[in-house]
């Protein structure tokens, strides 16, 4: 059976979320009181767990696999769906960190929208930045929007692409 990239990645998130449950079920198991019967039978649970843990990880090496394979195609770049993702992730945080950046600037000069002007009376020193805020702030935005363009591709290519029988 075919199955799809976006519903390998469903179910790789279905069965760790059945492994956090199954741990709890087991811990809950494998304890009762002397002469009273658990509820569930630990064993059989706990083979249940290593089962799906199994499972689980034999999803993530064939997603690997799929994501060294498969290509994405953006910006006239050809990538490798592995590369376009690790791509999108550091390009959200390059945004976050400048975003990060103008805030932390615009609280010690005090220029954020809020602010008057960096100074409470015409006596006070008044701060200035080195950096250009606003081509920050439009490098952050144009990052974002990249981020954006680039997850579209990459969900295009969930939706396509077949994940490797290996």
């Amino acid at each position: 059976m075919s199955l799809l990239l976006a519903e390998a990645l469903k179910r790789r998130a279905d069965l760790l979320d059945t492994t956090k449950e199954l741990k709890s079920r087991i811990a809950n198991a494998a304890v009762h009181e002397v002469g009273e019967s658990p509820e569930e039978e630990a064993a059989p649970l706990l083979e249940q767990y290593l089962n799906t843990l199994a499972e689980a990880q034999d999803l993530v090496r064939r997603v690997n696999l799929t994501n060294n394979m498969v290509k994405v195609h953006f910006n006239g770049v050809q990538y490798t769906l592995m590369t376009a993702v690790l791509t999108r992730e550091t390009w959200k945080q390059q945004a976050t960190a400048l975003r990060g950046i103008i805030t932390e600037i615009e609280g010690q000069i005090g220029s954020g929208r809020n602010a008057f002007y960096g100074r409470r009376n015409k006596d006070e020193v008044k701060m200035i930045s080195d950096l250009p805020l606003k081509d920050l702030r439009a490098q952050a935005e144009a990052l974002s929007a990249q981020v954006s363009a680039l997850d579209m591709e990459i969900q295009k290519v969930n939706f396509t692409a077949e994940l490797v029988a290996e």
